[in-house]
């Protein structure tokens, strides 16, 4: 489970550990995007692989290098091995479709970007409940399927406003996200300020982030650090 405060670059990143999985390990991947169309995230792909700010084209500006960059981008991108699903009906058309998609193309990986958009279920008596069967049954995903899951999820309002950054207790909804989860990755802006952690360098703006790992089954947790997202780049650093 990947969680940050809007604005945080979750579902960058989430794209960005997609992609180095399929380019260096030859992945099959599947993002389930309830955000994003498909043509917005081949956009960034490109933009993540071509290491340019694709905004340059648009506004003229963008250098015979990088031109040729995106370029040799768009071509390396539509060999990847990856599918996109936009429209979810509750937690079991994800499994059905997931199901297809591992039966008839190999997936290995599946994104869910992000937990609080998919319907839960009319049957649950909360949204808490709701987010809990949610998660509990992304969890059977993994399991029943033999794959890897990145699922995304917001933080609560304290939690993303908070100087010190972000627990487990700030997973937004339901404890069950905490306790389905292998690992859970916190990134918050430095000192919780959104604005204030804005910067740039010769690369272009960025934003200084902060990281956690808050929980970790099988490995060492309570490690962290500092990334800086490019946005114009969609690479973190």
């Amino acid at each position: 489970t990947l969680s940050a405060p809007t604005s945080c670059g979750k579902s960058a990143l989430a794209l960005y550990i997609a992609i180095k999985a399929m380019i260096e390990d030859s992945v099959p991947t599947l993002i389930f995007s309830l955000e994003m169309p498909r043509k917005q995230i081949l956009k960034r792909m490109v933009q993540i692989v071509s290491g340019a700010n694709l905004r340059q084209i648009q506004e003229g500006v963008i250098s015979d290098a990088n031109m040729k960059k995106v370029n040799e981008a768009t071509d390396e991108v539509a060999e990847l091995p990856f599918y996109t699903v936009h429209t979810a009906r509750n937690p079991q058309d994800i499994i059905s479709q997931a199901r297809n998609y591992v039966r008839k193309h190999g997936v290995k990986l599946v994104v869910i970007d992000y937990l609080q958009l998919i319907p839960w279920s009319s049957k649950a008596n909360s949204k808490a409940e709701g987010i809990a069967d949610i998660s509990h049954k992304v969890k059977q995903l993994a399991l029943e399927l033999n794959v890897s899951v990145i699922l995304l999820s917001q933080v609560n309002r304290e939690g993303a406003k908070r100087e010190t950054g972000l627990s487990l207790y700030d997973l937004k909804d339901s404890g069950d996200i905490e306790n389905d989860a292998d690992i859970v990755l916190l990134l918050w802006p430095k000192n919780g300020d959104i604005e204030g952690a804005k910067s740039s360098d010769a690369k272009g703006p960025f934003t200084d982030l902060q990281y956690s790992i808050a929980k970790n089954r099988e490995g060492e947790r309570g490690v962290g650090g500092y990334l800086k997202f490019y946005h114009c780049l969609g690479r973190f650093k």
